[in-house]
């Protein structure tokens, strides 16, 4: 059986503000994009499982950020295999005087091979606000999937609980990088876009294992900025086992 469910908002306010004979004017919209899969049929394929995930994130404007995480956990027991993905992107532009702002993430997290139960959900939010002249811009995207294959040709007949398996989703590590942490706060400090937002920064985080016998897992990222001009993030994390 199969379960998907698509959701969309979107949400705009713009306002006019007349002070001592001047007017200024503001604008705000907000969008959010929400897709979920439930497939307790699997995904079919071949024996072994294969892993792809990641996305990219391209800030441009004054002052720009793009931000990458990756999380890819795959386990492979004998009796079962697991696989566990997570990507989260996210850029935010900033707008100088005479310039303008773009933002755009996109993330992705797909699994192929044979699996009894498949879960998958993804996100896109978008925020521009316009006040003073100043643009700021910004665009979320975030990816997770989980899926799981229990071969009991070894048992006997046994059920999954006679093995011992797990058939909930197994956290993945703590992370323990020293990635760049922006406080939660910071994009509604007073709601002043330069706040905390100055200069071009680009970074990512990456965590990938791969556990059992005949793994295999591959890891490529780069990011970079360009002074007063874009912040870009991509990462891209493929995992297979046999």
């Amino acid at each position: 059986m199969s379960v998907s469910s698509t959701t969309s908002v979107s949400l705009g306010i713009s306002t006019a503000v007349t002070s001592e004979g001047t007017t200024t004017s503001e604008s705000e919209i907000y969008t959010l994009d929400l897709a979920l899969t439930l497939d307790t049929g699997g995904v079919e394929g071949d024996d072994g499982m294969m892993l792809l995930a990641g996305g990219d994130a391209i800030a441009l404007g004054e002052n720009t950020l793009a931000t990458g995480s990756v999380t890819a956990v795959l386990s492979d027991g004998g009796s079962a295999t697991e696989v566990y993905a997570s990507a989260s992107f996210n850029a935010v532009a900033v707008s100088g005087e005479d310039g303008g702002a773009f933002a755009s993430a996109i993330s992705f997290a797909e699994v192929s091979g044979g699996a009894d139960y498949s879960f998958s959900m993804s996100y896109t939010t978008t925020h521009t606000t316009v006040q003073d002249g100043t643009t700021v811009t910004s665009q979320s995207s975030g990816t997770t999937v989980y899926a799981l294959d229990i071969d009991l040709s070894g048992t006997d007949g046994a059920t999954a609980a006679d093995a011992g398996l797990e058939t909930e989703p197994t956290a993945p590590p703590a992370e323990t990088s020293d990635a760049l942490v922006l406080p939660e706060d910071w994009w509604w400090d007073d709601c002043d876009p330069y706040a905390m937002l100055d200069g071009n920064v680009a970074y990512f985080d990456v965590l990938a294992v791969a556990y059992g016998d005949n793994t295999s897992i591959q890891v490529d990222a780069f990011a970079f900025a360009i002074e007063d001009a874009l912040s870009n993030v991509t990462v891209v994390v493929f995992a297979a086992v046999e």
